[in-house]
């Protein structure tokens, strides 16, 4: 659902009249005969702060730009620091990775367009022609607002306990995205079944069983044709499993789940070839998460999860009446 909010303070900014217009509340339309709006003059810019995290564009309603268009860089950015840096990889720089957040384009006369749909806390709008004037009425966020009731909640003595409480609780809320659970809402947009685990988990606390998960298994199921791994990550495979299993614990539907039996049973077979006697696993990628990653530790940790993922792979056979033969085997 598109909302609007408007900036609760200005970081800076420089060569703008009047800035403070960009703070108010307005009529979402233009006017012939507008009276109130900041003046952007030549290579001025400003940067303004929505107060939390956002997932969405700008909308940005332009009374006049002196009778041509007027070229502007817009840069939507997570810190003040994101707003200013120059595109690139490395230190002090940043990316236009998954969603475009730093580009050039015109503004025109009597014009309302919204641009942009990335992740966002802070926008900043910079005049790239010195000899323009550009009469701004007003520059909303136009957001795309998860509105589901928030079932769950938690709350104690700790003032920053709560905080950041609520701030995980929105952050899920926001990655809650097309149907689908979104890994970032700036970078990256995709479904990562490794963690999505405790996406859906929190989700469940927050919102009790949500469509997003069943809908994110099946569609990284669909990418992945057996003997293709999840994500190309072979535990996240087993996350899959795991993840199934817990959905099917909170959800119940039969009807939801047998489709799934069969893929089930051929991803155990397809594990068995990789699982020695001694119970080793001969991966060529015992990938658990990024801290591990190429240290001793992840191959135990690989193994674990093979544990758990074969033991509630067993369960969830046995309440279809499905042979559990090949599973119990690992």
């Amino acid at each position: 659902m598109m909302k609007y909010e408007y900036a609760k303070r200005i970081i800076y900014s420089e060569k703008v009249e009047n800035v403070e217009a960009l703070l108010k509340e307005k009529t979402l339309q233009i006017g012939l005969n507008e009276k109130d709006f900041a003046i952007l003059r030549g290579k001025g810019y400003v940067i303004l702060d929505f107060g939390k995290e956002l997932s969405g564009g700008a909308r940005i309603l332009t009374f006049h730009t002196g009778g041509k268009p007027s070229k502007v860089r817009i840069r939507f950015g997570e810190s003040v620091s994101e707003t200013c840096a120059e595109l690139g990889r490395g230190y002090g720089l940043a990316t236009n990775d998954h969603s475009v957040r730093d580009f050039e384009t015109d503004l025109q006369n009597y014009s309302d367009m919204t641009y942009a749909q990335t992740g966002f806390r802070f926008l900043r709008i910079d005049g790239l022609d010195e000899q323009t004037e550009l009469f701004i009425k007003t520059i909303a966020a136009a957001v795309n607002t998860d509105d589901r009731e928030q079932l769950g909640s938690f709350e104690c003595d700790d003032a920053l306990v709560n905080d950041i409480f609520n701030t995980a609780a929105h952050t899920i809320r926001l990655c809650l995205q097309n149907g689908y659970f979104w890994d970032g809402i700036k970078r990256d947009r995709l479904v990562w079944i490794g963690d999505l685990y405790p996406e859906m988990r929190a989700a469940q606390c927050l919102f009790g069983d949500v469509p997003e998960t069943l809908n994110s298994l099946e569609f990284v199921k669909s990418e992945s044709p057996l003997p293709k791994w999840m994500n190309n990550i072979a535990s996240y495979s087993l996350w899959w499993l795991i993840i199934l299993a817990d959905e099917y614990a909170l959800n119940g539907d039969k009807a939801n789940f047998a489709c799934h039996l069969d893929y089930v049973k051929e991803l155990i077979t397809v594990f068995s070839d990789y699982v020695r006697e001694d119970g080793t696993i001969a991966m060529d990628w015992n990938f658990v998460d990024w801290p591990t990653s190429g240290k001793p530790d992840e191959i135990q940790g690989v193994r674990a999860i093979n544990i758990i993922a074969v033991k509630r792979a067993i369960e969830l056979l046995q309440k279809f009446k499905k042979s559990t033969r090949n599973a119990e085997e690992l």
